[in-house]
């Protein structure tokens, strides 16, 4: 009888500890889950051995080893948070960027500053993808920030 209850305690105790830490990188594990998926996915497709290590950086790069369904958490708040953390997640990009700068000191900074980083959209790029082809008409506006970036103009290569 007590080596039962033993048992059973020891086994609730695991079970806490066990569910506790699996709750604590929930984002993770998703992400984990999300892999997983990835590589049995590019193992059905049979996919070329250079297409899947461009996929996992792609994922590597936009999820940064978390994975959040952003636009349902995001869809959930109102518009005056939403506005919060897109300002929170574009402010230095609006602050390099000089004809996105607002300055008038009018009371009126910073909701501009919040409308327009409402309008961004995060994309993702990976090393050999084409963003965009020469005589292409542009309905989008880029913000690059490579360690190199490779153009092509007119069968000429030139970095930039």
């Amino acid at each position: 009888m007590f080596a039962m209850t033993g048992a059973g305690l020891y086994a609730a105790i695991v079970g806490a500890v066990s569910s506790l830490a699996m709750g604590l990188d929930a984002s993770g594990r998703l992400y984990k889950q999300k892999l997983d998926e990835l590589h049995e996915y590019m193992r059905w497709k049979d996919l070329a051995p250079p297409t899947r290590r461009k996929i996992l950086k792609y994922y590597d790069l936009k999820y940064r080893g978390k994975y959040f369904e952003e636009a349902t958490l995001l869809n959930e708040m109102n518009d005056s948070l939403k506005m919060e953390i897109a300002i929170h997640n574009c402010r230095d990009l609006i602050s390099k960027v000089s004809f996105l700068r607002r300055q008038e000191s009018d009371g009126r900074d910073e909701l501009f500053v919040g409308k327009v980083a409402s309008e961004f959209l995060p994309c993702y790029f990976v090393a050999g993808d084409i963003i965009f082809t020469q005589g292409q008409v542009g309905m989008e506006m880029y913000s690059l920030f490579p360690e190199q970036l490779t153009s092509w103009h007119k069968e000429n290569m030139c970095n930039t």
